[in-house]
């Protein structure tokens, strides 16, 4: 197939790979969004969920996502330590990290009239059954194999969750759960659930997300001992007045994918912006986009997810782009279903080698190195 047809076959989508700035570098860059983030942890608590009439069995992201526990960090490691590319370097997961979770007992207490935030060590320790995770973190960026980058607060749009839960009673009994990141049934908003921390209706609420943003950059630094020089918006949806927040705390880049949704007030649409490698905002950040997928948690066929990466991988490189590989952390999560990560990291593994394979001279970075 030739380039143009295979330009055409990707529905114009990675059109944008063909836009200036290009480079003969070969550089690979694993984005992994959610980590930190409480989801629903462990099957009887799923179970229940599902029970309350929430359409959870046909989510992926509420069948395996959970808190990585310290043997899914030291199964990931070994497999990226395994490897080294031209530099001596192994590829790097950007760990893109939420900052903290609702305080889902407090919440419950108080009627679910106020929101209460529990920080990212907080939670850590309640999932660490006597072991320390974040010093497994700690861990991982001392091996250049995890690298934590900012993913906001709580993965959460926290304000309609609050505002539903007043007379919604299966969402009471979630919360007293320690769940609230699932589907629903009925539209809230623009959406059906409530993953999307920075998506607003009213003024009330983006004041209330760029503080959350504050808080979470100096979480951030508190937690990890540097500043963050990039972010992901949950789910991709953002607007003009966060990259202003962002960039008065030192955010350089912004992380997405080509097509940015951005939120237009109550009853309104979303607009879509399409971004592309070497754009600047007016701010002088800069975006990162994801040009390749491997996702194979949220596919019936893991193997044709393996197959596809490695071809948006040759399309990048085809077009001087690094391959910006968009991976969430629900791929490397064994504790709900084993099978789940190991089945992923063997094909991350088949993946890996492939890639080095074919291309000898690959580097690795993380998403805070690119465009240095």
């Amino acid at each position: 197939m030739s380039v143009l047809k295979t330009l055409k076959s990707y529905s114009g989508k990675l059109a944008y790979s063909a836009v200036p700035p290009y480079s003969k570098r070969k550089v690979i860059v694993f984005e992994s969004d959610d980590w930190g983030s409480v989801t629903i942890s462990d099957n009887k608590t799923f179970d229940k969920i599902k029970g309350l009439g929430f359409p959870v069995d046909s989510d992926p992201y509420s069948k395996y996502d959970n808190i990585a526990s310290i043997e899914d960090l030291d199964t990931l490691f070994d497999l990226l330590l395994s490897f080294k590319d031209v530099n001596g370097n192994p590829p790097v997961i950007t760990a893109n990290t939420n900052m903290g979770n609702p305080d889902f007992d407090k919440i419950s207490e108080n009627h679910y009239k106020e929101f209460y935030f529990e920080p990212l060590d907080v939670t850590l320790d309640k999932y660490s059954s006597g072991s320390n995770i974040l010093e497994h973190w700690h861990k991982g960026i001392k091996e250049k194999v995890f690298m934590p980058q900012l993913h906001g607060r709580e993965h959460l749009n926290v304000i309609p969750w609050l505002r539903e839960m007043q007379n919604n009673t299966n969402l009471q009994e979630a919360c007293k759960l320690n769940v609230s990141c699932i589907p629903v049934n009925n539209r809230i908003g623009n959406r059906r659930d409530f993953k999307a921390a920075l998506d607003y209706q009213e003024n009330a609420e983006l004041e209330f997300q760029k503080d959350a943003l504050v808080q979470s950059f100096k979480e951030f630094e508190r937690i990890f001992g540097f500043s963050p020089l990039t972010f992901i918006a949950q789910c991709y949806t953002w607007g003009e007045e966060h990259e202003k927040a962002l960039s008065e705390l030192g955010v350089k880049y912004l992380q997405g994918i080509y097509g940015q949704k951005i939120p237009r007030g109550k009853g309104n649409p979303y607009t879509v912006k399409h971004n592309y490698f070497g754009r600047k905002n007016k701010y002088g950040q800069q975006y990162i986009l994801r040009n390749a997928f491997f996702e194979p948690s949220l596919y019936t066929s893991r193997e044709e997810e393996y197959r596809k990466c490695l071809k948006e991988i040759e399309f990048a490189f085809k077009f001087g782009k690094p391959a910006v590989i968009s991976v969430h952390r629900l791929n490397f999560i064994g504790s709900r279903d084993i099978n789940n990560r190991d089945e992923n990291l063997r094909l991350l593994k088949l993946l890996i080698s492939k890639v080095l394979e074919r291309w000898p001279d690959v580097q690795f970075l993380s998403s805070d190195k690119i465009y240095e």
